[in-house]
């Protein structure tokens, strides 16, 4: 679970601001833990993950299963986010480019990022959010903005949160809290990640990740978006998770 920072700005076009304590990740295809997931009484958000938490060969599982999920299941006042595969940092394409599958990578994760998003918008019923991975530039946010609002009207409810995992991300984060302010509101520290990419080693008190997370912080507050902290693993540290969440 991510303890979580909420900064009150607000600014025009933005969605209205959730309440976002703590965000749960769960694997998509995880029916079991969905449906407990769904029926817990204080859970803010619920993230349905096909990425990181999920193995290569169940991808296509954690896709169906999302979409299933979305569909059948009675969440309640949870919010639902749904997580994406993330876009190779190699992506070239412009953002007046149609995003119609077509690409000169060869990396596989392209595929499916583009097959997870193609599915979650083809579904029955959209989640309330899409969390993209490993978010790099706005071109990443505005390719996934971009799908969205060609739905119009059945889509506009939903939100973009956007994963800050890399000394790149960092650099453009200025242009990532812009590239889509009716609907990205929410970043995510990528700490873990992060720490690998600048060669750091990662600690019990997180020092390493004080600017990641200073700089966060304050461009989610100068454009009016939230910022959430990066995951605690050791979900069973209590002590450590009370400390975090201060």
């Amino acid at each position: 679970m991510n303890p979580t920072t909420t900064n009150a700005t607000t600014c025009i076009n933005r969605l209205a601001p959730r309440a976002r304590r703590a965000l749960l990740y769960l694997q998509g295809f995880d029916s079991k833990k969905i449906l407990k997931a769904a029926t817990h009484p204080t859970l803010d958000c619920a993230c349905l993950d096909m990425e990181d938490g999920v193995a290569v060969n169940r991808k296509q599982d954690a896709r169906h299963g999302i979409v299933q999920a979305l569909s059948t299941v009675d969440f309640g006042r949870t919010e639902r986010v749904a997580r994406i595969n993330s876009f190779p940092p190699t992506t070239t394409t412009t953002t007046t480019e149609a995003d119609d599958g077509t690409h000169d990578d060869d990396d596989p994760s392209w595929d499916w990022a583009f097959q997870d998003l193609e599915a979650l918008l083809h579904g029955p019923v959209l989640p309330d959010a899409i969390c993209i991975p490993k978010t790099e530039s706005a071109h990443h946010v505005r390719r996934v903005s971009q799908r969205l609002d060609a739905l119009g009207d059945a889509a506009a409810h939903v939100r973009l949160i956007g994963m800050i995992e890399s000394p790149t991300a960092l650099n453009a984060l200025s242009d990532i809290c812009t590239a889509a302010p009716h609907r990205l509101d929410m970043l995510i520290v990528g700490g873990d990640d992060y720490a690998s990419a600048v060669g750091a080693v990662r600690t019990t008190e997180g020092h390493e990740l004080n600017y990641l997370r200073n700089a966060c912080l304050a461009q989610a507050a100068a454009h009016g978006v939230s910022c959430i902290d990066t995951v605690l693993i050791d979900f069973h540290n209590t002590e450590q998770l009370s400390k975090e969440s201060r």
